[in-house]
This record gives C-alpha cells, structure tokens and sequence, in this order.
C-alpha cells in the first residue's frame, strides 16, 4: 500500500527513473532495452503490458511495486530464520510464547526498515529493475539459508540465481560466496560434485532468458538497443562494451575512494541508531552461526568491492544489495539484545519482559522515523513533469520532423511518448548521443528508409549532429530540444516551445523549402503551457 500511494502514475525524471522510458518502450515492443538487456525484466514487464488498467508506464511500474514488497516480506522471513532458535536457548523461564511475537516484531521490523528506506523506496516507485532484483537475491539467499541448515536448497538457490542474472548482472554479488561455500562443501565430501552440477543445472532456465535478446533482435523491433543479432553482438551487449570506459581499471587509491563512500551511504539509509543495530545483529550471527554468517559477510564485502570496481553513475544503487544485509542485521540485533537482558537475573521478570519489547520494537521505530524522513521525498503520485514535457514537445514540433534530442532523460521521455503512445507518428526521434554508435545510424536505416542517414565523418557528437543536420534540412522540418553551439554558426532557431527550429542563414534557402512549419494545433492536450527540461 505504501509503494502504491507514492508511486508515479506515469513516466517521471524523478527518484533515479529517467531509464523508465527505455524500459516501457522495451517491455511495450517485446524488444531490447540499454545493456545488459535485462531479458528477464522485459518479459515479465511485456506481459504486464497487457494489463486492462493504468497508463502504460503504471503497468510496466508494478514490476517494481509488487516485487519490493515481496521483498520486504522476504527479509521478514530470513530473519525470522536466522533468530529461530531465540526461544530455547537458555535463560530464565517465564518469557513464554510472547517471545516469539516480540521475535516477529523485530523481524518485521527488519523488513519495513529496508523498505522505508530512501534508495530502496526510491526504486520501488519507479520503472527499475532493482526492486525485482532485491526480490530474487533475497530469494535465492533464502534457499542458501536453507542449504546451510541441512535442508535441500542447493537447486533452489540456483534457480533463483539464474532468473536474478537474468535480471541484472549485480546479482553476482551473491554469486561469489555461494560458489565458495558450495565448493567447500564438495571439497570436505558433504556434496557430491555430480550433485552439484546437477544442481547447478537449475540456473539455465534464468539464463537462457538472454537467448531471447538474439531471437527478438532478429526480428528487429522498435526497441532494439545494439541490434544483437549476432552471438557476437549479443556478447558485446551483455558486457555492456560500449560502457567500457566505466569499467577500465583504476588505481588502487580510487577503488579504496568508492569503498569508503559506502558508509556514508549506509548511514543516510538506516541512521546511526539503524547502523547499530545492523553491526550487532551482524555480529551475534558470524559468532553463532559462523556459516551464516560467513555468507552473509560474503555478500555485503562482494557487493561493496564489485560496485566500486564500476565507475558507472549508476552504482550507488547498485549498494542495495548491501543494504538486504544490513536490514537482516537489524532484525537479527533482537537475539543478542534479549540474550543479555535475560542473563540480568537482578532485573524483575516484568522488567525484563518490558525491555525486551523495546528491544523488538526497535526496528519499528527505525522503519518509522526513515518512512516519515523519506515519505514527502520520494512521493510521486502528482508527478507529471515528464509527461506534460513529452507532450508539449511532441505537440510543438512541426509534423514529419526529425527531433534531435540530448541525453538519456529527453531521449527515454520521447521514445515512450512516441513509440509506446503514439504521439506523433509521423516524427522521428534522433539521439545525440547514440549517434556515435555503429548499431544506431543502421537501426535508424532500416526503420525509417526515408531519412538521410550521411556516412559520418566527424567523431564527436557535436559534428555528427551537423552532418544530420545538413543532409535533412532540405527534405524535412529539423527540430532539437537544446540550441547547440556548433550550429549557430550556419543555422539560426525558430522558438517553438519546448523545442527549437532549425533554419539556414541564407533567406533563399529558407524560401525553397516546402514544408508546413507550423507546430500542431495544442488545443486537444489537457497541459498547462508550461515549458519543462529534463535535470
């Protein structure tokens, strides 16, 4: 109910989601989103799509609103897990079945405290693949809880780590000690390794959800980022080659940099009180259950270590797989906490039993100041800056004009309007930036055969988009969102809203043209004349 209440109603540059619109656009056509394609992510939200409610934006967001409140729930469970054996351990009697609620509370508290908190909730209100990413580590770590204590999980946990690469590749955080400690476990003989391939062989239905990108690149669809018809193309959009300069390697010193902003990350999560917590309950588990804990351990140092290798702007969410670790922490704190009080045979039963409570409602109370901090934030229920901008651009631009737009934010916003919509089907949209990729200027080619596509000579963005520029001047109406330097050398702008028209100098060539420059009627839209851009 909470993600529900705050979530935005359609596309928005807010809370970190200015990839929404790629992602709709993806989900809408069946088609291939930015890297790593997300195949898993797409699937489910194209069959979403298909929902009878809500703006296409709403029914591709319950990816995200569905599965962080499954993982919320998720947390609950494991830490009720991990505290099971709080009511037999020794102590005094007279606690009675109440521990085990007080037990559930603190759980619970665990839960609301990684859903209340600010980067979790930000992606659970917008089109993201984190959200569904938490939810199936949470659920593969579950079945490793649950291999550690005896129980048959091995194939679980692969499953679920399977569809989680399928999702997003972070999820190799947990990845890294699962493998360590199922290769102990062959190596000490308590796991066959004819049983651990076998097991192991329950991942291939998540990954082959990445054999969809090859299938649904050959048939070319709206959305077809990197064009992946090859096994070679395919593997250079899995690796997210063109991203490659985020991942060169970087010295020792700015590694250690990126590592230690994670604290200060962590903090502006869960507060002090929060942190605390998370290190107690963290430390009660490497010290009674060392397996556990050793897992546990493993997966917040891997996640932390594998987000500072990447220098992506993105990474700072890529934190929140450490964030499910402190908020197990959290609920987990109830154990040592209660084990304490109970050994201060000095304090009366009713005391005793009167801390513990605060003790169990500690996690509540955490979970409540972050949702009161981060509530009046990250509420995006009226948010309709993005769309009115899309609509107003769309509608402001001259009929079958070539729209040149600059960054992820203008770019995602145009293709969800224009692609998923139908806004101005008669336009196309041209990014600045994707032009500098071999994959973009062919896809453009085959989708609009009409459009004069120049073999680039320049290597910048500014003089491609001049070549693109020239060689459609003459045929067409040329319009961008932002009034670029590079050419006001040879072409001056016409104000038309949110967008610019571009013309020549020379007033004879301005004569010879023999297009409609007039901008669409705006009287059927519903939006204030208001002119937005994108942060």
């Amino acid at each position: 109910m909470l993600y529900t209440a705050t979530a935005a109603r359609t596309i928005t540059w807010r809370n970190r989601g200015t990839d929404g619109g790629d992602l709709i656009t993806a989900a809408w056509t069946w088609g291939i989103p930015h890297p790593t394609g997300y195949p898993f992510y797409v699937l489910l939200g194209h069959i979403l799509t298909s929902l009878p409610f809500g703006t296409p934006a709403f029914r591709v967001e319950l990816l995200s609103i569905v599965p962080a409140a499954i993982a919320c729930g998720l947390v609950t469970s494991l830490a009720l897990t991990l505290t099971a054996s709080v009511g037999t351990e020794g102590g005094q009697t007279g606690f009675g079945w109440s521990l085990a609620l007080r037990r559930a509370v603190a759980a619970i508290g665990a839960g609301l405290c990684l859903g209340c908190s600010e980067v979790f909730w930000m992606h659970a209100t917008v089109v993201e693949t984190y959200a569904l990413n938490i939810a199936l580590v949470a659920s593969a770590l579950g079945a490793l809880l649950a291999y550690v204590n005896g129980q048959r999980g091995a194939e679980r946990y692969a499953l679920w780590q399977g569809l989680a690469l399928a999702n997003h590749l972070i999820s190799i955080s947990l990845g890294a000690p699962a493998g360590v400690l199922l290769l102990w476990h062959v190596f000490r003989g308590s796991l066959a390794t004819r049983r651990l391939i076998w097991s192991m062989m329950a991942a291939l239905p998540g990954l082959s959800c990445y054999l969809l990108l090859l299938l649904r690149a050959r048939t070319y669809p709206v959305a077809n980022w990197g064009v992946p018809v090859t096994p070679d193309r395919l593997l250079a959009h899995l690796s997210a080659r063109e991203y490659a300069y985020f991942l060169q390697p970087e010295s020792a010193h700015a590694v250690l940099v990126h590592v230690l902003t994670w604290p200060e990350l962590a903090l502006t999560q869960f507060g002090w009180f929060g942190l605390g917590l998370a290190g107690v309950g963290l430390t009660w588990i490497a010290i009674r259950k060392r397996v556990a804990g050793a897992l546990l351990f493993g997966l917040l140092g891997s996640n932390i270590v594998i987000t500072a290798l990447d220098a992506a702007p993105t990474t700072p969410n890529y934190f929140l797989v450490s964030y499910l670790v402190l908020a197990l922490g959290i609920g987990c704190a109830f154990q040592p906490c209660t084990r304490l009080i109970k050994h201060q045979r000095v304090l009366h039963p009713w005391l005793q039993v009167t801390l513990t409570w605060l003790v169990a409602l500690a996690p509540l109370a955490v979970a409540t100041q972050l949702a009161f901090h981060n509530a009046p934030v990250l509420n995006l229920r009226s948010d309709t800056i993005a769309e009115e901008w899309m609509h107003y651009t769309l509608a402001q631009a001259p009929r079958r004009s070539l729209i040149i737009v600059s960054g992820d934010a203008q770019t995602f916003t145009l293709w969800y309007g224009h692609d998923v919509l139908g806004l101005s089907p008669d336009a196309i949209i041209w990014s600045r930036e994707l032009a500098l990729l071999p994959w973009y200027a062919e896809l453009q080619r085959r989708r609009y055969p009409h459009l004069v596509i120049p073999s680039f000579v320049a290597r910048d963005e500014d003089g491609r988009v001049e070549e693109v520029v020239r060689a459609n001047l003459d045929a067409r109406p040329v319009v961008t969102t932002e009034e670029w330097p590079v050419l006001l050398q040879h072409y001056q702008f016409r104000q038309l809203g949110n967008v610019s028209e571009i013309r020549r100098r020379s007033s004879a060539d301005v004569e010879r043209r023999g297009w409609d420059s007039n901008p669409r009627d705006l009287s059927s839209t519903d939006f204030p004349g208001r002119r937005h851009r994108p942060d």
